[in-house]
């Protein structure tokens, strides 16, 4: 599997806990998909991580259960 990218998907990662976790992904190397809808998570938890190109932050504008459809959706079209 040489030459491919480790991709994570990290739901409320604009959290506490899920902040530290992007920022010790991207860190590794890792390409990381941030779901957030910042109801208690802040975008000050990831803003040193805005300008990395491992991190997408995405706000999702649906129900939980239309979100992961659509982030499973988005995973699947990236994914070789």
């Amino acid at each position: 599997m040489r030459g491919h990218r480790k991709r994570v998907l990290v739901t409320g990662g604009a959290g506490f806990l899920g902040s530290h976790l992007c920022d010790a992904l991207v860190g590794k190397g890792y390409d990381v998909l941030c779901v957030d809808n910042f109801y208690t998570g802040t975008r000050d938890n990831i803003s040193q991580l805005f300008n990395s190109p491992r991190l997408i932050c995405h706000e999702p504008r649906w129900t939980l259960e239309e979100a992961l459809t659509r982030t499973i959706a988005y995973l699947k079209a990236q994914a070789f």
